[in-house]
C-alpha cells in the first residue's frame, strides 16, 4: 500500500510541475512590442518652371498634379537594407539619450539638495532617496542597448501635411536638404526642373532621403507638351518603384470592346493590353466603351506579381426613341437636347439605351421650351415622346417663390379679418358678436336709438362676413396658382 501510495504522489507531482511550467511559460510570454516607427512621410515640392517660356510653364502644374494623381497609388512602404538599419539606430540613439537625460537630470537634483538648506535627517533621507534611483538609472542606462525597440520593415506610406493641404512647398537649395526634411517631418522630398530643349520640355526628377543622407533616384525625360500625360506615366512606374521600396506588379488588360476606356484606380491607361506597373496591394480595373456596360474588377497584387486581366463588355440594349414638340397650335420643330448636348430638331429620333433615364429640353426663341426625363424601353409605343413648349420660368422673377409669398399673404389675411368677423358678429340671428348682443337689445328694448346702433353694426357685420368669403376664396385661388406654376416649372418624369 504505501508503494502505491508514493507512486500517487510522485504521479501527482509530476503533473503539477507540468501544469506549472506551461502556467509559467504562458506568463513570461510578453506582448509583441508596438514599431516605433508606423508611418513613411514623403514630400511633393513645387516643379521648377522659371527657366522656360510662358507657354510652357502651365506643364509645370499638369506634371505636378498627375505625380501627385499617381503616387496616391502608393499605400506602404518597406524599410530594408541600410534604410531599416538607419531607423534602428535612430530608435536606439533615442533610447540611450533618454536613458543618459534621466539619470542627468537626477544627479542635478542630488548636487540640488546640498543647497536646499534642509534639516541633517532630512538631508539623509533625501539623499539616500535620489541615490537609490541614480543606482536604478545607472542600470538602466547600461542595460539601454540590451532594450532594442521594435523597428516595422513595412509602415504606411503618407504624404506631408502641407501636400494633404493642396500646397507643394518650395525645394531646398543645395545643402539644405536635411533640415528642410526635419522642418516638413518627412522621410524623403521629390523636386523637378522643366527646362527648354529644341521646343521640346525636358523635365529632371529627383528624389532625396533622411536614411540615406542623399539623393537616391535622379531621372530625365523629354517629351512635347502634347505628350506631357504619356511622359508622367513613363516616369511613374520605376519612381514608385523607388518610394515605396517594392517591386511593382505589371497588369495586361485585355477586352472586346475597340477603344474601351481603361482605369487602373484612378489612372487611365492610355492602351489596352499594354502592361501596366502597379505597387502591390488592392487595386480596381475598371473598363467602360460607348454603348457597352462598365465592369470593375477588384484585384490585389503580390509583388514582382504578372497578372493579365480579361473584361467582356456587354453590349447595352438599344431602342428606338422619337421626340416631338408641340403647344396648342400643334406640334413644332425646335432644338432638343440631351443634358447639355445638342441633338438635333425635332421631330428627331435615335437609339437609346433601355430603362435608363435621360435628361432632355426644347429650348425655343421667345424663352420658350420644355424640360423632361424619359426613360425608353423596348415597347415601340412608349418609343414615342412628346414635349409640351411653354414659357420657361424667368431667374429673375421667380414666380415660383412669389406665388407662394402671395397664398402665404391671402392665408394670413384670412386669419386677421376672421377673429374682426366674430367681434363685430355674422349679419344673422344668433351671429354672435357686437351685432347680436344689439339685435337683442332693440328687440326688447324697441327704442330709436337701439334701432340705429343694430342697423349700423349690422352693416359693419355684413361688411366683415364680405371681407371673410373674399379672403377665403383669394386664398384657395392663391393657392391653385401656386401648385400650377410650382408643377409648370419643374422637369416633367414620364415614363
Amino acid at each position: 500500500m504505501s508503494n502505491l501510495y508514493v507512486r500517487l504522489l510522485a504521479h501527482v507531482l509530476a503533473r503539477l510541475l507540468i501544469v506549472s511550467g506551461i502556467l509559467n511559460a504562458l506568463g513570461s510570454e510578453e506582448a509583441a512590442p508596438a514599431p516605433v516607427n508606423t508611418e513613411w512621410v514623403f514630400v511633393m515640392t513645387s516643379i521648377d518652371i522659371f527657366g522656360v517660356p510662358t507657354p510652357m510653364q502651365s506643364i509645370g502644374n499638369v506634371v505636378e498634379k498627375s505625380l501627385y494623381q499617381r503616387l496616391h497609388s502608393i499605400s506602404s512602404h518597406r524599410c530594408a537594407g541600410e534604410e531599416y538599419q538607419y531607423y534602428k539606430n535612430k530608435a536606439w540613439a533615442k533610447v540611450r539619450t533618454d536613458a543618459a537625460k534621466k539619470l542627468a537630470d537626477k544627479r542635478t537634483q542630488r548636487d540640488a539638495v546640498v543647497f536646499q538648506g534642509n534639516p541633517e535627517w532630512k538631508y539623509k533621507k533625501s539623499i539616500k532617496t535620489i541615490d537609490g534611483d541614480i543606482l536604478k538609472l545607472e542600470e538602466e542606462f547600461r542595460n539601454a542597448d540590451a532594450k532594442a525597440p521594435y523597428i516595422a520593415e513595412e509602415v504606411v506610406f503618407k504624404f506631408a501635411e502641407a501636400n494633404r493641404s493642396g500646397i507643394f512647398p518650395v525645394p531646398p537649395k543645395s545643402g539644405g536638404e536635411r533640415q528642410f526634411c526635419i522642418a516638413q517631418k518627412a522621410d524623403a522630398f521629390m523636386s523637378g526642373v522643366i527646362t527648354e530643349y529644341h521646343g521640346r520640355v525636358l523635365l529632371k526628377l529627383k528624389v532625396w532621403s533622411l536614411a540615406f543622407n542623399a539623393f537616391i533616384y535622379e531621372n530625365n525625360i523629354l517629351f512635347s507638351a502634347e505628350d506631357a500625360f504619356v511622359a508622367v506615366g513613363e516616369l511613374t512606374a520605376e519612381l514608385i518603384e523607388t518610394i515605396s521600396g517594392y517591386r511593382s506588379a505589371r497588369i495586361a488588360v485585355r477586352t472586346d470592346a475597340p477603344d474601351a476606356l481603361i482605369f487602373i484606380g484612378d489612372n487611365l491607361v492610355e492602351k489596352a493590353e499594354e502592361e501596366t506597373l502597379q505597387p502591390p496591394g488592392k487595386v480596381s480595373v475598371t473598363v467602360s466603351a460607348g454603348n457597352r456596360k462598365t465592369v470593375s474588377v477588384p484585384l490585389e497584387l503580390a509583388e514582382d506579381e504578372n497578372v493579365e486581366v480579361s473584361v467582356p463588355l456587354a453590349p447595352i440594349e438599344l431602342a428606338p426613341m422619337s421626340i416631338t414638340a408641340f403647344d396648342k397650335t400643334g406640334e413644332l420643330t425646335a432644338p432638343v437636347y440631351k443634358g447639355a448636348l445638342y441633338l438635333g430638331n425635332t421631330p428627331f429620333t435615335f437609339d437609346l439605351p433601355v430603362n435608363v433615364f435621360d435628361y432632355f429640353r426644347v429650348e425655343m426663341e421667345g424663352n420658350r421650351g420644355s424640360l423632361a426625363v424619359f426613360e425608353n424601353t423596348p415597347n415601340e409605343a412608349s418609343g414615342i415622346k412628346r414635349l409640351k413648349t411653354r414659357l420657361l420660368p424667368d431667374p429673375e422673377k421667380k414666380p415660383v417663390e412669389k406665388a407662394r409669398d402671395r397664398m402665404y399673404l391671402s392665408y394670413g389675411l384670412f386669419w386677421m379679418s376672421l377673429p374682426l368677423a366674430m367681434v363685430a358678429g355674422f349679419p344673422w340671428e344668433g351671429g354672435g358678436g357686437m351685432y347680436g348682443s344689439a339685435f337683442k337689445e332693440a328687440q326688447t328694448s324697441p327704442t330709436a336709438d337701439n334701432a340705429a346702433r343694430a342697423e349700423t353694426l349690422l352693416a359693419v357685420s355684413i361688411a366683415a362676413t364680405v371681407a371673410v368669403g373674399l379672403t377665403i376664396a383669394d386664398t384657395v385661388y392663391r393657392a391653385v396658382k401656386y401648385f400650377t406654376i410650382a408643377n409648370d416649372n419643374s422637369p416633367v418624369l414620364v415614363k
